[in-house]
């Protein structure tokens, strides 16, 4: 948050007991905490996007030596092994494995949308911090 209140107030030695206790420091303060939050969020959002998005790779990867093969939460992965014939891992273990992660594809959307609503949220509350920050500053 420290960084962004000093790119706030354009000013590189700028600290939050600097600021004072006026109505302008805490509308400093709440844009930065509001730049803060859409950061960490952005960041969420992206890591669920790849997250989805090598599931959804590596569940249609045709070639089985692409595929991370330590990975035991990936399904293609699990499958590879189940085709395989020499496996330390059980067939059965296997499939219990496979029965596990079935639901993988579900969470995973689950979480991008949650994500995705943390970015809504964390944009509206910009906004307004904007809004209130320019209004003291005009």
């Amino acid at each position: 948050m420290l960084r962004w209140v000093r790119i706030i107030l354009g000013d590189a030695s700028a600290t939050v007991e600097t600021l004072g206790d006026g109505v302008g420091s805490q509308a400093v303060i709440a844009l930065a905490r509001a730049e803060a939050r859409l950061e960490r969020a952005q960041v969420a959002e992206r890591d669920a996007v790849l997250a989805l998005q090598k599931y959804t790779k590596t569940h249609a990867e045709p070639d089985p030596f692409a595929l991370d093969l330590l990975d035991l939460d990936d399904p293609a992965v699990l499958a590879t092994y189940l085709k395989s014939r020499h496996v330390g891992i059980t067939k059965k273990g296997i499939r219990i494995l496979i029965s596990a992660s079935d639901n993988r594809l579900p969470k995973l959307r689950k979480r991008l949308r949650l994500m995705d609503r943390y970015v809504r949220e964390a944009e509206r509350e910009k906004r307004q911090a904007y809004r209130a920050w320019s209004e003291m500053s005009a």
